[in-house]
């Protein structure tokens, strides 16, 4: 299993803010209109026993969207992650993403949305509405130094590590 820590480590966010990747969240956003709460998201996934006659599919793996819980249709802009541990094979913790998801989450959490609007959030965000997923997740593989920007809205899990290192990853949501 993996999970996130928190972090305002000023060397942590230096990752975001002090690289070409602040700028160019600028130029999607718009100068001056790009914002980020002061601390990060350290993703660490530990490695996993398993042989290969017992690994787990990884598009059987539940995913999610960020913030879906939240009842707002989009408590951030995007979320940009920055990779610190080499992942160019497959299962090795990788992030995994439903390409073109976004429209069909961001479509249902609207709809969710609209049956009672400024309520808190509720257990069944989706109510009833939680897309099926047209593709299977893609493994994207990436080296120390890559950066990901991910829509809000876009469905996302992890891949399980079978490799003997820890995957690292900071994340970073940008409103």
């Amino acid at each position: 299993p993996g999970f996130g820590l928190a972090s305002q480590d000023v060397h942590v966010l230096d990752l975001l803010h002090q690289s070409s990747v602040w700028t160019l969240a600028h130029r999607l956003v718009g100068v001056g209109k790009v914002q980020t709460k002061s601390q990060a998201q350290c993703a660490l996934r530990f490695p996993e026993p398993g042989s290969s006659m017992n690994r787990v599919d990884v598009g059987q793996m539940p995913w999610h969207v960020d913030g879906a819980n939240v009842h707002k249709r989009s408590p951030f802009t995007f979320l940009l992650g920055i990779c610190l541990s080499e992942q160019m094979q497959e299962n090795v913790g990788n992030l995994c993403v439903y390409p073109g998801s976004h429209i069909r989450c961001y479509e249902a959490l609207h709809a969710a949305n609209e049956v009672d609007p400024g309520q808190p959030p509720r257990e069944n965000v989706w109510q009833g509405r939680r897309p099926k997923m047209q593709t299977g997740p893609r493994q994207l593989l990436l080296q120390p130094g890559d950066a990901v920007f991910i829509h809000s809205k876009l469905a996302h899990t992890v891949a399980p590590n079978y490799s003997p290192n820890i995957r690292y990853q900071v994340y970073f949501r940008v409103f």
